[in-house]
């Protein structure tokens, strides 16, 4: 079947079990400080591997009253091997909607660029993975718009995110969660459901 290969972000084997979730102390801003945190984003530190934002990005979504995600789902989740996919800094990372072409059972694949990720702060290590995840996961394609100049999690380019904070990064995951983000739209390939579509090797970046 003909690969179609659609690029944009810089820059899974494991059955996904639902985990029960503890109780996370929300996200503080100290005006003292003037530093935002979210103590739940300690669960990853600077040695985690992006198949450990799996996890979280399950975790995070329930935060958001989202229920179910990831249940029943096959995941791989590694560093990228492919050289006939050109990563950078800029496109660290790729996923493939419907990799193994079925939703029985319904998979996530996801392969990104370690040389990139060694030298990627924990926000935009969010940022990668969040977006790698809404084109696995959520079916959602790039979005080029920028409302009040702020670049949601699905733009083409991580590159526009050197300056983004987590303060920022919390902001826009939400609405990334519900889909309510400015120019949100899903990845139609074959046969749709009302959000949630599915593509055979369709690789997004």
């Amino acid at each position: 079947m003909k690969k179609i290969l659609i690029l944009g972000l810089v820059l899974f084997t494991a059955s996904c079990t639902k985990d029960s979730s503890p109780s996370f102390t929300p996200a503080e801003f100290d005006p003292n400080l003037e530093v935002f945190t979210d103590p739940f984003y300690d669960q990853v530190g600077p040695d985690a591997h992006p198949r450990d934002y799996w996890d979280l990005y399950k975790k995070d979504s329930r935060r958001e009253g989202i229920e179910g995600y990831g249940e029943g789902w096959t995941t791989s989740i590694e560093w990228s091997t492919d050289n006939s996919v050109e990563l950078s800094p800029d496109y660290a990372g790729y996923a493939v909607p419907c990799a193994f072409g079925t939703r029985t059972p319904p998979s996530v694949y996801v392969r990104i660029s370690k040389d990139a990720w060694e030298n990627y702060s924990k926000v935009r290590r969010l940022i990668l993975m969040y977006h790698e995840f809404g084109h696995a996961y959520n079916f959602y394609d790039h979005s080029e718009d920028v409302p009040n100049g702020q670049y949601p999690i699905m733009y083409p380019s991580l590159g526009v995110h050197l300056e983004t904070t987590l303060k920022d990064f919390v902001e826009i995951k939400s609405q990334f969660f519900k889909g309510t983000f400015e120019g949100a739209q899903y990845l139609v390939c074959g046969e749709a459901n009302p959000g949630l579509v599915r593509g055979n090797d369709l690789k997004c970046h």
